[in-house]
């Protein structure tokens, strides 16, 4: 039995981008998304990254290649090579194949539906006058604040990450790199 997200997926982005309403008054010489290409999708964008080799293996492994070579659009908080080092062991046993539908949890609760940019979460936080809560395609939920200049991500499960580089637009969404995996793995299992 196959069952549709297609109607799952617009609740979710038209709910997801009600606190990020403010977001598309910004100029467009306040841009730092380092490369926009209306050919490259997701996945290529992820492939081409040398910093998010572990990524895109994790995406490749658990199947999701296919939906970031299709036509919706996501944002990816993408956790750099170093976020995965920085689980020791544990990235070696999530990348086991026994633990794929781990993986793939913990990859959706790093997938917010619709295309947002660095500039349009921080222009959401000004906004809003302090933290935004966006909520996963895995049902959990991120928070964005400010530390400073830095923009600070918090996942429901206490895990806390920054944004560690521009974005990266691709033409059917966008790769804001983190520093962080964004949730524990005894917690998406």
């Amino acid at each position: 039995m196959m069952i549709s997200f297609k109607p799952v997926l617009t609740a979710i982005v038209l709910s997801a981008m009600v606190p990020l309403a403010a977001c598309n008054d910004t100029a467009d010489n306040e841009t730092t998304t380092v490369e926009t290409s209306d050919n490259m999708t997701l996945a290529s964008a992820l492939t081409g990254d040398k910093s998010l080799t572990t990524l895109a293996s994790a995406v490749t492994e658990t199947g999701l290649g296919s939906l970031f070579d299709g036509p919706g659009d996501y944002t990816i908080l993408a956790p750099d090579n170093a976020a995965f080092a920085k689980l020791g062991e544990d990235a070696k046993t999530l990348m086991q194949p026994d633990q794929k539908a781990v993986l793939v949890a913990i990859l959706r609760d790093h997938l917010i539906p619709g295309e947002l940019s660095v500039e349009a979460i921080r222009n959401a936080i000004t906004a809003q006058g302090g933290p935004v809560t966006m909520r996963t395609l895995g049902a959990g939920d991120v928070t964005f604040s400010m530390d400073g200049k830095d923009i600070v991500i918090t996942s429901d499960d206490g895990v806390t990450g920054k944004i560690s580089g521009p974005g990266i637009a691709a033409a059917n969404g966008s790769v804001i790199q983190v520093d962080t995996v964004l949730r524990k793995a005894d917690a998406a299992g």
